[in-house]
């Protein structure tokens, strides 16, 4: 297959929470190559000016995309994924070389002719959110505004906003036509205020048997039964919760959330984990959690367990069989945090004690996998999975740390937690103990 062809701009569109209409959610719509003397060309592809999801997939933005990657030329959007594949990460999870792979089957190896036919959508319905996450920014989160319009004085990676910016329109019944799988994403989804109405919107369209939603939230409320029951109609349902610490840490980065809740939330969801749903954890893992990191890796396969009452290899080998093997290897999927570079783990002052754990938790899953009663494939697939997680938090640990974003880390976590009424050494003492200086903020209050 070429180097440069991605499936994605024949089948999908991505709406961030301003309404941008954009090929995926890693294309640079504002690359040098797309900028004008008022603007860039992608500016207007918005659908807050009206214009429909299928507009953008045969506006000539798209056709441009699709007739380069036909002719084998870069696409100067596509850039993230072409140095990601060039540095060799890991080629196999480039979004581009992931979206061809997991499309293949679906769709074909390289269509012949340039019509786009929206089959999977990515759907931020604005920034609507009840937290403010210390790794996160107000446009993900129209919580963060005030904090952000007061720290931007302070630290180039923030931005003041006047007002909060949420999506006005929504996707129109054309857009649904042939949709297989549609992404929520937010902030918050689900506590959206329109989130209720498009779904009514797709089933009203009679075709929700044949979408699978993929959702991710923040797992600070317990879902309730209007959601439930309008999810239950779809042909499956992935709920990606999205939760960075345990107990006192999770309350400290994902402020106002409360551990209580989110164990309740966690516990509901799992109860949902029927033919319809899928339940997957996907923790960030940054600076104020890595400590941490095996202790919440040990607490989802601990509270699977807890819920499910049969051995956690039974339950993900089951989950397998029922959903795509490719996409669902493991119901665990680690991210890590690169922006801003100050919140990065490679920025631990003292690394050897938790390399050992990271390392010797990893070596432990790869031997309980020696004894799991699945397929073949089941243990293979599991297995290349934990050691690629591990070894991405591995990789970047063993990084060098910057100085000046250690700097930036510790006046970014004293300012939060005056602005918070926090306080970083009660809430995370571990990680306290790598520092032997006070944090000292730069904002006046």
């Amino acid at each position: 297959m070429s180097e440069t062809f991605c499936i994605l701009p024949w089948i999908h569109a991505q709406t961030k929470p301003n309404g941008q209409i954009k090929p995926c959610c890693r294309f640079d719509h504002h690359h040098e190559a797309y900028k004008t003397k008022d603007g860039f060309i992608w500016d207007e592809m918005n659908i807050n000016k009206g214009k429909s999801l299928t507009d953008a997939v045969l506006s000539d933005q798209w056709e441009d995309i699709r007739n380069k990657m036909l002719a084998g030329e870069k696409v100067e959007g596509c850039w993230k994924c072409y140095k990601e594949e060039k540095n060799n990460y890991d080629t196999t999870r480039s979004m581009r070389v992931g979206s061809n792979t997991f499309w293949n089957k679906k769709v074909y190896n390289k269509p012949k002719h340039n019509k786009g036919e929206l089959k999977f959508l990515e759907l931020a319905l604005g920034n609507y959110c009840n937290l403010q996450c210390r790794t996160c920014n107000s446009d993900l989160s129209s919580s963060w505004t005030e904090d952000e319009n007061t720290l931007s004085d302070y630290y180039t990676d923030r931005t003041r906003r006047k007002t909060v910016t949420h999506v006005d329109s929504h996707p129109a019944k054309q857009d649904f036509q042939y949709v297989e799988e549609i992404k929520f994403t937010g902030g918050e989804p689900m506590l959206h205020p329109r989130f209720i109405e498009i779904l009514d919107i797709i089933l009203e369209t009679n075709r929700s048997q044949h979408i699978t939603l993929d959702i991710f939230t923040n797992a600070s409320w317990v879902p309730k039964k209007k959601i439930l029951d309008r999810l239950c109609k779809f042909k499956k349902v992935k709920i990606n919760l999205s939760i960075d610490g345990l107990d006192k840490t999770n309350d400290y980065i994902r402020y106002p959330s409360t551990w209580s809740t989110v164990e309740q939330s966690t516990k509901k969801w799992l109860t949902q984990d029927t033919d319809v749903f899928s339940i997957k954890w996907t923790p960030t893992i940054n600076l104020y959690n890595v400590l941490e990191v095996t202790e919440m890796i040990d607490w989802w396969t601990d509270i699977q367990i807890a819920v499910k009452q049969k051995p956690y290899w039974e339950s993900v080998s089951s989950m397998v069989e029922r959903y795509d093997r490719n996409y669902r290897a493991m119901n665990m999927i680690i991210n890590l945090v690169h922006t801003p570079s100050y919140l990065s783990v490679n920025n631990l002052p003292f690394k050897k004690d938790i390399i050992q754990k990271v390392t010797a938790q990893k070596e432990k899953y790869i031997d309980q996998l020696k004894t799991f009663d699945g397929t073949g494939y089941d243990r293979f697939a599991l297995t290349q999975h934990i050691k690629s997680m591990f070894n991405k938090i591995l990789v970047s640990l063993e990084q060098n740390c910057n100085i000046d974003d250690l700097k930036l880390f510790k006046s970014y976590t004293a300012d939060l937690d005056i602005l918070r009424k926090q306080n970083f050494e009660s809430s995370l003492p571990l990680l306290k103990e790598q520092f032997a200086d006070k944090f000292i903020g730069k904002v006046n209050v």
